[in-house]
């Protein structure tokens, strides 16, 4: 099992900064996580948490405390190709004025082979420079539109031109009749096509594989 070892925490405010690595060997964890211990902002932190290995039940109960059952969530997706510099720039004014304070955005940092044969087996079909996946997350049954309609402004916020992709297990398919198909590359929703035309010609089974 590889070595699981989050980073420094890093806090002020209500602001904090965690990273985690999956490596074959404490070294190599560690030496991923340089970045993060090195960032200029670390002197600055309110306090710190050196890195220690980390079991995947410590993982899962930190976000169980983010998305605690009993409340109402609706998700939304983009791999773009536009930097997080700009993509989080786009959004801070949305996440400031959220209707819920509970709500967020995430913006996983994480390499994206340029070698498509290391690709071949990804989950994830359309990629990008930029991954963001915004959380809206409520109790109110009565704000329900008022935090669906903020959902889609962080993402018109994110996907001004339209033409990114999405992850079609948290995509707000919805939004638009496009979005099942910009969940996947253009080569993989011509694919999947044909399997249903040939599987389920008679629409037996429901499906999100409509343009």
């Amino acid at each position: 099992m590889p070595a699981q070892i989050p980073s420094r925490r890093l806090r002020q405010g209500h602001r904090s900064c965690a990273a985690t690595s999956f490596a074959a060997s404490p070294d190599e964890a560690l030496a991923s996580l340089a970045p993060v211990a090195d960032c200029p902002f670390a002197t600055a932190a309110g306090s710190r948490q050196a890195p220690e290995p980390t079991s995947f039940a410590a993982l899962h109960a930190g976000a169980e405390s983010l998305w605690p059952p009993c409340r109402r969530y609706a998700a939304d997706t983009l791999w773009s190709a536009e930097t997080y510099e700009a993509q989080l720039t786009r959004v801070a004014d949305a996440v400031a004025h959220a209707p819920s304070p509970r709500s967020l955005v995430l913006a996983p940092v994480q390499p994206v082979s340029e070698e498509p044969v290391l690709l071949r087996n990804m989950s994830f079909s359309p990629l990008g420079r930029s991954y963001c996946v915004s959380y809206a997350i409520w109790d109110d049954p009565g704000a329900d539109e008022a935090n669906a309609l903020w959902l889609r402004g962080v993402a018109a916020a994110t996907d001004p031109s339209g033409h990114g992709g999405r992850y079609v297990a948290e995509a707000d398919l919805e939004a638009g009749a496009d979005r099942a198909r910009r969940s996947y590359a253009p080569a993989d929703w011509d694919r999947l096509q044909e399997l249903k035309a040939r599987w389920d010609p008679e629409n037996v089974f429901h499906s999100y594989l409509a343009p």
